[in-house]
């Protein structure tokens, strides 16, 4: 690991291969005397060049069930018939570092798809008080059949301002 003097920014150098899906940093810091321990684990997974459209997603808090309505663009998500594709989402809070499942409801208008590359989404908080008190957050839309199969994206509330 490469630290700059600053301690604003890590690179870290792979020493053995990366086999189980996760990334563990483990090491004490020390600055100016002051010495504390870093343990954070990072999860990560086969990158898709699936993407969405617009890259943030905004909720209106005011909205009994917020929702919000995208474009999935990339066909690793979209491969096969839209109509048998059974989404999932996953959110992680951004202060976060696991992935759990949240009451967000996916739904791909196939009569709306305008091919095999593009798709509209539409998300649907079902229980916003788990999201109250967030300002911004992750979500990650997965292919139950294939979770291998998914695409991040980043979420707020309509007039946070984080």
């Amino acid at each position: 690991m490469v630290t700059d003097p600053q301690f604003s920014h890590l690179t870290l150098i792979e020493s053995k291969p990366l086999t189980d899906g996760r990334v563990l940093l483990d090491f004490d810091l020390e600055k100016q005397g002051v010495r504390g321990k870093f343990t954070h684990q990072i999860a990560f997974g086969e990158r898709l060049k699936t993407r969405i459209v617009p890259s943030i997603l905004f909720f209106d808090k005011q909205q009994n069930r917020p929702q919000q309505t995208c474009l999935v663009v990339g066909p690793e998500l979209l491969a096969g018939n839209l109509d048998d594709l059974r989404l999932e989402v996953l959110v992680q809070p951004l202060n976060g570092s696991e992935w759990i499942r949240c009451s967000i409801t996916p739904e791909i208008a196939s009569n709306g798809a305008l091919n095999a590359d593009k798709a509209i989404l539409r998300l649907r908080i079902d229980d916003k008080k788990a999201f109250e008190g967030l300002d911004s957050w992750k979500i990650r839309i997965v292919d139950r059949s294939q979770p291998g199969r998914f695409v991040d994206v980043d979420c707020k509330w309509r007039g946070s301002s984080k």
